[in-house]
């Protein structure tokens, strides 16, 4: 999506731990392979419990890669459904600079290509990141 650069500190974590807790089940998979053939006694609870814990491990990692998505998709649209919708000033904008504007009773970091004052009404005609572009009504 257009201005997402930032990744929540969790998540990567929480994948690098997943992806690491991963790769130690599949380490224990293959022993325990080693072990069932080796010795067909006591190795099989080995593999299953390690591909139970790797079937698991995949369902987590397919499980938040697809809720973060959904998540950043949600918030892209909610931002671009404010295109249209009316503000207030509320820290001048000089001509090609940046102010504040209030919307939906949050403030927002606003441009503009003219000078607009403090509480003048604007209107949004595009979101780039979270930096509203606005124009004077």
């Amino acid at each position: 999506m257009p201005g997402s650069r930032n990744v929540g500190r969790f998540g990567v974590i929480g994948l690098t731990f997943i992806t690491g807790l991963a790769l130690v089940c599949m380490v224990s998979l293959i022993i325990g392979y080693i072990r069932v053939i080796d010795n067909e006694e006591g190795g099989g609870t080995l593999v299953t419990v390690g591909l139970l814990l790797l079937l698991v491990d995949i369902a987590l990692v397919v499980g938040l890669a697809t809720t973060r998505a959904e998540r950043v998709k949600k918030t892209y649209h909610r931002l671009q459904a404010m295109v249209g919708e009316q503000g207030v000033v509320k820290s001048a904008i000089p001509a090609h600079g940046k102010g504040v504007v209030l919307v939906r009773d949050e403030l927002w970091s606003a441009t503009s290509s003219s000078d607009l004052p403090s509480g003048s009404m604007v209107n949004i005609v595009k979101i780039e990141g979270i930096l509203l572009h606005v124009e004077g009504i």
